[in-house]
């Protein structure tokens, strides 16, 4: 949402097709998001504030959950693979993507369930246990200090 003339908030995108989780790219001058506009849900990227910049589909496989790690690089998920493409910040073109890792993680339903480092070099995803039935949430803390105790050097 943004403020229109009058102060009133107004959408920044309104369509007909669902349009989920909106992430502001690094610099802040575009905005990854998943659309099912096509049939299916893709990445898509919108300039902002000026929409005038342009609108650029980021994939073509199928996409969701679009998370940026830094100098433009945007991760994201699809059938069980995380993906990489480089985007160009001055212009929003993206590289061709590629798979980073694959596995039975909870991607979430519509929704990011899993997050970055500021790097890029590191993911938190929730795996998991058990049958849908067993559900458990296990929080860490400090896990950086118990990850050293139990994986020394």
């Amino acid at each position: 949402m943004r403020l229109d003339d009058t102060g009133d908030l107004e959408p920044f995108r309104a369509t007909d097709a669902d349009e989920r989780n909106a992430a502001f790219a690094p610099d802040g001058r575009w905005i990854a998001y998943q659309s099912n506009e096509s049939g299916r849900f893709e990445i898509w990227l919108q300039s902002y504030p000026d929409t005038t910049r342009g609108r650029h589909r980021v994939t073509t496989e199928g996409g969701e959950g679009p998370r940026w790690g830094p100098d433009g690089e945007l991760f994201y998920h699809t059938a069980g693979s995380m993906m990489s493409v480089q985007v160009d910040l001055a212009t929003g073109s993206a590289g061709i993507p590629s798979q980073i890792f694959q596995g039975d993680y909870e991607y979430g339903d519509g929704n990011r369930n899993y997050d970055v480092t500021a790097d890029g070099q590191r993911f938190l995803m929730v795996k998991p246990r058990g049958g849908a039935e067993h559900r458990e949430v296990v929080v860490v803390l400090n896990w950086l200090e118990e990850l050293k105790r139990l994986v020394p050097n």
